[in-house]
């Protein structure tokens, strides 16, 4: 069945909230009309009923900082193609392989539920052997710990309260800390926990104002949380006190420390690309992807290095593109690391076939199971792929990938 603009808007929103901010009152409709009026000028290019429309939800992407504080890296040939199974459909100029296979040291299988029989979720990766989770309802979770994915053991690390009507951001890791924004009403509160247990801190609540995203892309570097509101980029000690706005950072909108850029993925003209032009706010340092939106090139995002959208991914000198196969609003977000983006491929009667994980450095994709919903991206920082699988989590650690 071919789903409505409304209720793809809708599922969206739901299905980014481990990282996404809930949506104010009034707010929901205004995004609606909004991607309305850009839906009217976009033709997603699918033989597929099911893709008929790619909407990309401005989100409050909460992720942590590892790989945010290079430049923009080189520019790599892909490797040799690889044929994947026999009477699989083209994924564009792809040649996918089993996850396994490729990636296999990469990846971490692990039961969905602890000795007790408690089930769990994943909530990010904070190093190469623990992983951050939480126990309780997903969008209400009660108590976060470390697991241990080799021994299965856990530790505490602190006690939650999301109160009624509230909605979860997302968490990131990072400087020994753990921390989260909540949206209580009209306002946005940040939290932080120490990794090695403790209790859980409140170290601001702002004001909506005149802000529909006023804590964006919650990150941490160098001991500080760091965020932007549509105003410029603003930073905290982990520790709390009064935040600061990082000079040179007005009107743009936080990718990954230090680079910030314009416009934002809320910006009105969708004829320009989200974050064409970025700035590293630490050396001055200016990017610009040089290519415009393409006509019939469904909906666009933007990393430090790479661009991609419906069919293609380009290089910001647009010096090197990769054919890929049509682009869902769930796989739309800004590449991790980087680098790796995931594609939904479906059969003809829309059914979804694969998901492909997607290392453009290199031009390798590994196939995965054709999980519904969000991307298993955590975020365009986050080292984190995940799925929820049958009985059992399967992690990805995109830092292990050569």
């Amino acid at each position: 069945m071919t789903e409505s603009l409304e209720e793809a808007l809708t599922r969206v929103l739901a299905a980014r909230a481990g990282r996404t901010p809930p949506v104010p009152g009034g707010m929901a409709e205004a995004v609606r009309a909004h991607r309305r009026r850009r839906t009217r000028r976009i033709r997603m290019a699918t033989v597929t009923a099911t893709v008929t429309t790619a909407v990309l939800v401005a989100a409050t992407v909460v992720v942590a900082v590892r790989a945010g504080d290079r430049e923009a890296g080189p520019i790599v040939t892909p490797g040799p193609a690889v044929s994947g199974p026999e009477g699989r459909r083209p994924a564009g100029g792809l040649r996918p392989e089993p996850l396994e296979s490729l990636w296999g040291g990469a990846v971490r299988t692990f039961p969905d539920t602890l000795g007790d029989g408690t089930p769990f979720d994943v909530r990010d990766i904070i190093d190469d052997r623990n992983v951050l989770i939480s126990t309780g309802p997903e969008e209400r979770p009660s108590r976060l710990l470390r697991y241990d994915v080799r021994t299965r053991e856990t530790a505490p690390i602190a006690s939650l309260r999301v109160p009624s009507g509230a909605r979860l951001g997302g968490f990131v890791t990072g400087d020994g800390s753990t921390a989260w924004d909540v949206w209580t009403g009209d306002r946005a509160e940040i939290w932080t926990a120490p990794i090695g247990g403790g209790k859980a801190v409140r170290v601001l609540s702002v004001a909506h104002g005149e802000f529909e995203w006023p804590v964006e892309r919650l990150q941490i570097s160098g001991g500080r949380l760091l965020w932007s509101d549509g105003d410029g980029v603003h930073r905290l000690p982990l520790t709390g006190g009064q935040p600061e706005k990082v000079p040179g950072s007005s009107g743009l909108h936080l990718l990954i420390w230090p680079w910030a850029g314009t416009p934002g993925e809320n910006a009105e003209d969708k004829t320009r690309l989200p974050f064409r032009t970025i700035t590293n706010l630490q050396t001055g340092r200016t990017l610009t992807a040089g290519f415009p939106v393409p006509r019939m090139g469904g909906l666009w995002d933007c990393g430090i290095t790479w661009c991609f959208g419906d069919r293609s991914a380009r290089t910001r000198d647009g010096s090197r593109t990769i054919e890929l196969p049509p682009v869902s609003y769930e796989d739309l977000l800004i590449p991790s690391l980087d680098r790796f983006i995931t594609l939904t491929v479906n059969a003809e009667d829309g059914t979804a076939t694969e998901r492909l994980l997607v290392d453009l450095e290199t031009g390798r994709a590994a196939s995965t199971t054709p999980t519904a919903g969000q991307s298993p991206l955590a975020g365009p920082t986050s080292r984190l792929f995940h799925q929820h699988l049958p009985g059992r989590h399967l992690v990805v650690d995109l830092e292990q990938i050569p």
